[in-house]
């Protein structure tokens, strides 16, 4: 998800369930949690959500997946709400310079900035116009951003 492309089933509020059961367990199973997270009386067969979820979250260094037992690091984040998950993921996006997630998040910003959401008639051709053109957003600039954002 932030290492190389992106995947559209890791969504924010999937990672921070995932955290908070991990959290909650004290360890858990890969299977125990994917059950949790994907119970089998819903879905039948093999679901392309957790994989990328569980990566996700270990790419966040939000928990650790050692011999399919998942546990928080040594070092306790204590991300009690949702508001505290997305402060942490805004402090640590910097990390993740080089993926496709901070690039496309540069010219989303950006493209706002310049009004292109103002108008109704958008499309990917304009995200496409303008991947090699974006500018890099610092740590201080997306906080900014975000903060204008959550008032």
């Amino acid at each position: 998800m932030f290492v190389g492309n992106m995947v559209t089933e890791a969504i924010p509020a999937r990672i921070f369930a995932l955290y908070r059961i991990v959290e909650s367990k004290k360890g858990i199973s890969r299977r125990d949690l994917q059950n949790l997270m994907e119970p089998p009386g819903i879905y039948k067969g093999a679901s392309p959500y957790f994989p990328a979820v569980l990566r996700a979250a270990e790419e966040l260094k939000l928990i650790e997946n050692k011999d399919n037992e998942v546990k928080l690091p040594d070092e306790k984040k204590q991300l009690k709400t949702i508001d505290d998950f997305r402060k942490y993921i805004i402090s640590i996006l910097p990390d993740f310079k080089d993926g496709q997630f901070w690039k496309c998040s540069n010219i989303v910003v950006n493209m706002n900035e310049a009004g292109f959401f103002d108008t109704p008639k958008y499309s990917a051709k304009i995200l496409l116009q303008n991947i090699n053109n974006f500018r890099r957003l610092d740590a201080d600039e997306i906080r900014r951003v975000d903060e204008e954002n959550h008032k």
